[in-house]
């Protein structure tokens, strides 16, 4: 069965609360990686950067992506790149086999995105400069199965991002995805992003929501 929460629809009732909650818990944000965790996997993916922060310094770029002509669609290529690079993490946080691993960062290299582990357990999907504005997209490595949290439109609301983030986290979910959005290419933000084909928002919810 599919279990998808989408942040869009219940952000409007936590928004504001999640802000006050965050404040509260800064420690089980930044929880540096400990020597186990760091030996999970290739030592070129880690970060020591948190999550929320690193999700904080990306939510700026989104405020470029919403200007007109600012994302282009991607071409089929690198849709086809990108979903084999899931396919292949899916497949690794099912086995946990290093290859799979490598084999995902090489097809995700193709469509223009990297990935880094953070706080030891996250791996943070970033597009690599210069980027496009075709979402960012977090796994839980210690959640192999779970609930996907989709944030279609990271901007229509205060926090909506931050609630996404905070609901992935206090629910244990096993993937996170948030659309950018804007420009020509606008039909890929909030509520259309869910059901428009042939984006990297679809590619990841196809994956991963199942």
């Amino acid at each position: 069965t599919r279990t998808t929460l989408q942040a869009s629809i219940v952000g409007a009732a936590v928004a504001s609360a999640v802000g006050f909650l965050l404040t509260l818990l800064p420690q089980e944000w930044s929880v540096p990686a400990s020597a186990e965790a760091v030996a999970k996997g290739p030592e070129s993916v880690e970060s020591a950067q948190a999550l929320l922060d690193r999700l904080r310094a990306d939510k700026v770029l989104l405020y470029e992506w919403k200007r007109p002509g600012r994302v282009l669609a991607p071409t089929p290529s690198e849709l086809d790149a990108f979903t084999a690079g899931l396919r292949s993490l899916r497949g690794y946080l099912g086995d946990r086999d290093p290859e799979q691993l490598e084999r995902a960062r090489l097809r995700l290299s193709a469509a223009r995105y990297d990935v880094a582990r953070l706080e030891g357990r996250y791996l943070y999907l970033g597009e690599i400069a210069p980027r496009n504005g075709w979402g960012t997209y977090v796994l839980d490595e210690e959640t192999p199965r779970g609930l996907l949290v989709e944030v279609p439109a990271p901007l229509d609301e205060w926090a909506t991002m931050e609630s996404g983030a905070f609901l992935f986290k206090v629910f244990d979910a096993r993937a996170f995805s948030i659309s950018s959005g804007g420009g020509r290419f606008e039909e890929t933000e909030g509520p259309a992003a869910l059901s428009t084909r042939r984006t990297f928002f679809d590619a990841f919810h196809r994956v991963f929501a199942a």
